[in-house]
């Protein structure tokens, strides 16, 4: 009977340490061998963190999905473009202080699939990449607002550096993001 008080105690308190929300926001793409011209997309996250008590370091999981569009220039003609990308990581966010103003700085490991750039209208000739996949690494700082035991708001910028491992001739694709969840 101990054992099973025990077992629900620590289902029961581990449950209120995690935090799952959604969110969005801005970001910015770069990409080294390519003439493309991005304006600033925007993205839609999940974000999931385990809050372990008197622990400044808390284990975090995502997911994105950006959405990117740009313009192009060639042989005379011009036009727009798209491109999608998923990222799934897993992390780690330090914080600072604790309480309910809580920054923090945050590292995570990724996996990117980077989607096929959409020519708008299509162009002849246009040599256009197959999506691909890619592990990357994401850095960035945030600061959390908690009301307790109701809601959180998660604000953060971060350097997503979409194919720093595994890279086949591609150049370096990165994206700055700003990012807001709220975690419930």
């Amino acid at each position: 009977n101990v054992l099973i008080i025990f077992i629900l105690l620590t289902t029961v308190s581990f449950a209120q340490g995690l935090k799952f929300g959604f969110g969005g926001g801005l970001s910015t793409i770069s990409n080294s061998n390519s003439s493309l011209s991005y304006n600033a997309g925007y993205h839609l996250s999940a974000k999931a963190k385990v809050d372990i008590p008197l622990f400044p370091i808390k284990p975090v999981a995502f997911i994105q999905y950006y959405i990117l569009n740009g313009s192009y220039s060639f042989a005379g003609f011009t036009g727009s473009t798209s491109q999608k990308i998923f990222s799934a990581g897993i992390g780690a966010e330090y914080s600072l202080l604790p309480g309910p103003i809580s920054p923090y700085v945050a590292i995570d490991f990724g996996y990117n699939n980077i989607g096929e750039v959409k020519f708008e209208p299509s162009i002849l000739n246009q040599s256009s990449s197959a999506s691909f996949s890619r592990t990357g690494l994401d850095i960035g700082a945030g600061v959390e607002i908690s009301v307790p035991f109701l809601i959180s708001f998660d604000v953060s910028a971060k350097y997503n550096m979409l194919n720093l491992f595994g890279k086949q001739g591609e150049g370096s694709i990165s994206v700055f993001n700003l990012n807001l969840s709220v975690l419930f």
